[in-house]
C-alpha cells in the first residue's frame, strides 16, 4: 500500500488509474487512502513522487507484462515507412498511440459513429438553411460543416465540441452581404481568422471563460429558445412571411400567420416530436435520431410525386436543386470593390469575437455537463487556434466563417461522443452526402428537421442545474435567466456582456461581506463556568472584507453581552 501511495504520480498508474492526478483532487485521494498511510513523512514522499514525475516522460509498461511489442514513431513519415504496421495482424493496437494514448483506434471509431451519423443527419439541412439565412449561397454552409469540421475535428481539443455554420452570424453576416455583397463572406471568414489567430497567440481566450456557470447555462438557455422558436415556420408550414433584422420580430411575425397554418406540414412534426421524445425513453438502444429522419425522406419523396394529394415542403421546394460543389476559391474582386476596410475590419472582429466566446462556451457547457471524459479538461488555447485555422481555411474554400455550435454539440454528446474524431467523422459524412446522395437527401421534410432541432432545444435546457440555484443560490438563478432574456432580447454578445458584468458585481459584493469569512461564536471555557468568544476563520481575509469583518465582530460583542461575559 505505501508503495502505491508513492508512487501513484508514475508511470504504473498513470492512464485510467484511480488514483491519477487529474481525475480526482487531493482530497479525494486522501479519502481513498487508509488512514495509517497518511503520516506526513508518506505524504512528503507521495508529493515529491508525484512532483518529479510530472516532469518527466511517461513510461510504457513493460513488453512482458503488456504482451506487446510497443513502438514509439518521432514522425507520421516515421510510422508510415514502418511496413510491419500494415502486415503484422496486431499493428492496429500499436496505431492506437496515434489517434488515442489510451485506447484501440477500433474502440475509438466504434464509439463515435453513432454521434457522427447523427450530427451528418441534421447538419445538412442545418447547414444549408444558415447558408441562406447568411445571404450566401446554400451550399456555402454545407462547405462550412465540412472544411470547419474537419479542421476543427482534427487539431480541436474537445472531445464534443462541434464546429460549422451558427445561427449567431446568420444575422451578422446577412446585414454584411447586403451592404458589401455575398463574395465578400469568405474574405471576412479569412479575415476573422486571423484575428482568432492574433486572441491565441496573445492568450486571450482565458478571460472569456472567468465567468459564472450560472451566465454559461444562461447563454446555453437562451440558444435552446432561440433554436426552439425558429422551427415554428417549417413546423406549422408558413412561407412567405417577411424578415426582420430581430430575432423577437421573426417570432412575432410568425405567430400572428398561425391562421395560414398547413395541416401538411402539422401532421408529420407533432407525431414525430412526440416519437421522438417517447421511444428514446422507452427504447434507449435504437438510435432514433436517425431512424426517424431517414423514414421521414420516404415520406417526402412519395409527397413530392404528386403535391396536390399532400403538400409536404421539403429541402428541394425550398431550396430547389443543390450544386454538389465542395470548394470555390474566393473572388477577389469583391475584396477590390470594397471601399470601406475600417468597416470591414470591423465586421470581421466581430464575428471573431463572437466565434471565440461561441466555440469556448460550446466547449465548456460540453465539458461541464459530462459525466466521464477520460481525456481531461480541454485546451482553450488549443481550440482557438484549431479555430483560427478553420476560418482562414474555409475562407479560401467559399465556405462561411464557423463556430462552436451549442445545439450540435449537445446532439454529439447525447449520441455518445467520447472524441474529436466524431467530428471527423461528421465532416466526411456531410462530404459525402454532398457529392454523392444530395438530390436524394434534398426530399428531407422541414417538418422533420424542424421536430429534430425542436427536441435538441429541449433536451439543452439546464432543468437540473436550475433545480440547484432554486434551493441554493436563488441569486445567480435570476443571473441565468436574466443573462438568457437579453440574449433572446438583444442578442447573445450583449447578453454575454450583461451576465459576465452582473456576476463580477454580485462575486464583489459577496466577498466583502464578512459573513462566509468568519464566524464569531460563543464558547464555555473549560473547568469554569465562564464563557468565551471564538473567532473561527472559514474563507478569505482581504482588504475588501476587512471592515465588514471589524463591524460584524463589534455587532456581535454588543449583542451577546459586552466583556463581562468574556
Amino acid at each position: 500500500a505505501r508503495s502505491c501511495l508513492i508512487d501513484f504520480g508514475t508511470s504504473r498508474h498513470r492512464g485510467l488509474g484511480p488514483f491519477h492526478p487529474s481525475f480526482c483532487s487531493s482530497k479525494e485521494v486522501a479519502a481513498r487512502m487508509p488512514h495509517h498511510l497518511l503520516e506526513d513523512e508518506v505524504h512528503e514522499e507521495a508529493r515529491a513522487a508525484h512532483v518529479s514525475s510530472s516532469h518527466q516522460p511517461s513510461r510504457r509498461p513493460p513488453a512482458s507484462k503488456a504482451g506487446l511489442s510497443w513502438k514509439s514513431f518521432n514522425s507520421t513519415e516515421e510510422l508510415l515507412r514502418d511496413t510491419s504496421l500494415w502486415t503484422d495482424p496486431k499493428s492496429w493496437r500499436t496505431l492506437k498511440t496515434v489517434l488515442d494514448p489510451d485506447r484501440p483506434i477500433l474502440q475509438v471509431l466504434l464509439e463515435n459513429i453513432r454521434s457522427a451519423l447523427v450530427i451528418a443527419m441534421v447538419s445538412v439541412p442545418l447547414a444549408i438553411g444558415f447558408g441562406i439565412a447568411s445571404g450566401a449561397h446554400p451550399v456555402a454552409g454545407l462547405r462550412t460543416a465540412i472544411w470547419g469540421g474537419m479542421i476543427c475535428g482534427a487539431f480541436g481539443s474537445s472531445p464534443f465540441n462541434v464546429v460549422g455554420p451558427a445561427s449567431a452570424l446568420a444575422g451578422m453576416l446577412s446585414n454584411y452581404s447586403a451592404e458589401w455583397g455575398e463574395d465578400i463572406i469568405p474574405w471576412i471568414a479569412m479575415f476573422s481568422g486571423c484575428i482568432c489567430f492574433a486572441v491565441f497567440y496573445l492568450d486571450l481566450q482565458r478571460y472569456c471563460l472567468l465567468m459564472p456557470r450560472s451566465v454559461f447555462e444562461g447563454f446555453t438557455l437562451a440558444v435552446a429558445r432561440m433554436i426552439g422558436l425558429k422551427q415554428i415556420n417549417f413546423a406549422f408550414g408558413l412561407t412567405g412571411l417577411p424578415e426582420h433584422e430581430e430575432f423577437v420580430d421573426n417570432v412575432w411575425e410568425s405567430l400572428i400567420n398561425l391562421d395560414k397554418a398547413q395541416w401538411g406540414s402539422m401532421v408529420l412534426f407533432f407525431p414525430e416530436t412526440i416519437a421522438l421524445f417517447v421511444l428514446p425513453r422507452l427504447f434507449p438502444t435504437v438510435p432514433w435520431m436517425i431512424t426517424i429522419p431517414l423514414a421521414s425522406i420516404v415520406i417526402g419523396y412519395f409527397a413530392a410525386a404528386d403535391a396536390s394529394v399532400w403538400n409536404l415542403p421539403t429541402l428541394k421546394t425550398e431550396f430547389g436543386a443543390l450544386p454538389n460543389v465542395v470548394a470555390v476559391l474566393p473572388n477577389p474582386d469583391a475584396l477590390v470593390q470594397c471601399d470601406d476596410f475600417g468597416g470591414l475590419f470591423l465586421a470581421s472582429a466581430a464575428v471573431a469575437l463572437v466565434a471565440v466566446l461561441q466555440t469556448l462556451i460550446s466547449a465548456k457547457v460540453a465539458e461541464q455537463r459530462a459525466p466521464h471524459n477520460h481525456r481531461g479538461p480541454f485546451n482553450d488555447g488549443q481550440e482557438i487556434a484549431a479555430l483560427s485555422l478553420a476560418q482562414v481555411v474555409c475562407g479560401l474554400t467559399g465556405a462561411l466563417p464557423p463556430t462552436g455550435l451549442s445545439v450540435l454539440t449537445s446532439i454529439s454528446q447525447l449520441n455518445g461522443a467520447t472524441h474529436p474524431v466524431s467530428q471527423v467523422m461528421n465532416a466526411v459524412l456531410v462530404l459525402i452526402i454532398t457529392s454523392a446522395v444530395l438530390p436524394l437527401f434534398s426530399f428531407l421534410p422541414l417538418p422533420s428537421v424542424a421536430a429534430v432541432l425542436f427536441i435538441s432545444a429541449v433536451r439543452m435546457v439546464p432543468v437540473p442545474f436550475l433545480k440547484q440555484l432554486w434551493t441554493h443560490d436563488r441569486t445567480h438563478l435570476f443571473l441565468c435567466i436574466s443573462t438568457a432574456a437579453v440574449c433572446v432580447l438583444h442578442g447573445l454578445v450583449e447578453g454575454l456582456m450583461y451576465g459576465t458584468l452582473l456576476g463580477y458585481l454580485i462575486d464583489a459584493h459577496r466577498s466583502s461581506n464578512a459573513g462566509p469569512a468568519v464566524a464569531v461564536r460563543n464558547a464555555r471555557i473549560a473547568g469554569s463556568t465562564k464563557t468565551c468568544r471564538t473567532v473561527v476563520i472559514s474563507g478569505p481575509i482581504t482588504f475588501a472584507n476587512a471592515e465588514a469583518i471589524v463591524r460584524r465582530g463589534n455587532r456581535e460583542e454588543y449583542e451577546g453581552g459586552g466583556e463581562e461575559d468574556a
